[in-house]
């Protein structure tokens, strides 16, 4: 079965997942009309071992058009754009590097889309991570074994992005909370298939406290200025009111402290997760959880001043 589908995969220094992404990709049992892989800039192999795989597997293509595109964005939106723009498929289908998807994805995303009620089909994500600092990082995130949805998994019309417009560029986080915003805000129906799970081949968050909290600074920069998102500046709020009160009542402060860490160690992630599961299945991350969620908010903090001092605030929304 071949559909009139763009396959979109921005990468970014992918050489060690990157061969078992283009396995996938070969398997799927719904053939896409054309895959467009988009370099953002990598500086290892991986735009020359796509090269090489397209070259020595012409035979499993089955006349399906593979690209290799030097975008050299530097962050995801851009790359997903620069995507879209050369794409010459009906609907368009992103994934990402790095994701384990099953080998009926795009099938069951156009079944569902056929349906005739909707104009973008989501699968979700499930995070679990791979040792006790990656799974509290995703506890603390995303929920422990969550399901949530996401923009890779997504088969989408292409008249979409001519009614709503692309993704915000030079982002590496929040243009996907602006896109389904406006999503919503423009009457675009959107449905969530439960049946598309993808997971991540490795690490999930990240894998050093120096890496989570990059990652967490990076991605917060990249939400302020996202119409109608406050949660950048509830965080600064929030700095500004407990150094007020650290000031003015020392002891209220310290408080405030042992209640911050109660909280954001075990019942933010105990929310997200939705049960105790999680602490069922790792008992160890009892000391681990209030530390990485710590480390995640100093991170955040980061960005979103990086941001507003940076400009973000003011670009186009």
């Amino acid at each position: 079965m071949k559909q009139n589908i763009s396959v979109i995969l921005p990468y970014y220094n992918e050489a060690e997942t990157i061969l078992t992404t283009l396995d996938l990709l070969a398997r799927q049992t719904c053939r896409p009309r054309e895959v467009i892989f988009v370099d953002s800039g990598s500086t290892d192999r991986s735009y020359d071992i796509i090269q090489e795989w397209i070259k020595d597997n012409q035979d499993r293509l089955q006349g399906v058009q593979h690209t290799n595109l030097k975008a050299c964005t530097g962050v995801p939106s851009s790359s997903r754009n620069a995507g879209v723009i050369v794409a010459k498929g009906e609907f368009i289908a992103f994934m990402d590097c790095g994701l384990i998807f099953s080998a009926d994805w795009l099938e069951k995303q156009v079944n569902y889309l056929n349906s005739g009620k909707f104009d973008i089909v989501s699968g979700g994500c499930l995070l679990e991570g791979v040792n006790l600092l990656d799974r509290s990082a995703a506890a603390q995130t995303y929920g422990y074994k969550r399901f949530r949805p996401c923009i890779p998994s997504s088969l989408i019309k292409k008249s979409v992005f001519d009614r709503i417009g692309p993704f915000l560029d030079g982002r590496r986080a929040g243009y996907d909370v602006d896109w389904v915003k406006r999503l919503g805000t423009m009457g675009v129906a959107r449905g969530i298939n439960k049946d598309v799970i993808v997971r991540y081949n490795g690490i999930n968050y990240a894998e050093s406290f120096k890496k989570l909290f990059v990652k967490s600074m990076q991605y917060a920069e990249g939400t302020v200025g996202v119409h109608k998102y406050y949660y950048p500046y509830i965080y600064i709020l929030l700095v500004l009111a407990f150094l007020i009160i650290l000031f003015l009542k020392p002891f209220v402060a310290l408080a405030l402290l042992g209640v911050y860490f109660i909280g954001r160690g075990y019942c933010i992630p105990l929310i997200k997760t939705r049960g105790f599961n999680m602490i069922l299945d790792r008992p160890l991350l009892l000391l681990t959880l209030p530390v990485v969620g710590f480390i995640i908010d100093l991170g955040k903090i980061a960005g979103v001043l990086k941001g507003l001092l940076g400009g973000q605030l003011f670009q186009r929304t």
